[in-house]
């Protein structure tokens, strides 16, 4: 997540033109608030549609709908979990594999981010392992998943990533993956 912090003189309407320095597209705002005598302002890359300029999945199973940052190998993104989900079982709860889904498409969307900012085609991967998966508790409909992505090395085009999801600050799901990215 980033913090935009400015003075208490900024007003709302300036934030219009907020560029990210990686992609250069514009940053949507997410909330604003105060605190300690400044302005701030809560940010986030792409969310909603435009997380369909960073993967190729759609409706009904696009299991990524914020994409928050970016700090080098690292991505934060995020998925409000509606109750029509295609991974919510009968007991209003999300299915494992739905979180593993989750963590995979969110390593898509930091693949489609980087390569929209290297003006290139948004990449298709695939899982091609998933290792040490461990799921803590299964989020109900109407929660806010919140994951984090490390990138590891890439031998061959097989990526190695972790990825972590949390619910509230509470973590519900972590797991190793080796994906494959088309080039």
């Amino acid at each position: 997540m980033q913090l935009l912090s400015l003075s208490p003189l900024t007003s709302l309407s300036s934030l219009t033109s907020i560029i990210c320095k990686t992609c250069q597209s514009n940053i949507s705002t997410l909330t604003a608030f105060t605190g300690a005598g400044a302005f701030y302002v809560l940010i986030m890359l792409y969310q909603g549609e435009e997380i369909k300029k960073l993967i190729p999945q759609r409706d009904p199973i696009m299991m990524v709908d914020k994409f928050y940052s970016v700090d080098g190998d690292i991505a934060e993104t995020g998925l409000t979990l509606s109750a029509s989900n295609f991974f919510i079982e009968e007991d209003g709860k999300m299915a494992e594999p739905g979180l593993i889904e989750h963590i995979a498409q969110s390593a898509s969307a930091f693949a489609g981010h980087k390569a929209l900012a290297n003006s290139l085609p948004t990449p298709v991967g695939y899982i091609g392992e998933v290792k040490k998966f461990h799921c803590y508790d299964r989020p109900a409909a109407g929660a806010e998943l919140r994951t984090i992505i490390e990138m590891g090395a890439e031998v061959n085009g097989v990526t190695i990533l972790t990825g972590h999801t949390m619910v509230d600050g509470v973590k519900v799901a972590d797991t190793q993956m080796k994906i494959f990215i088309e080039k």
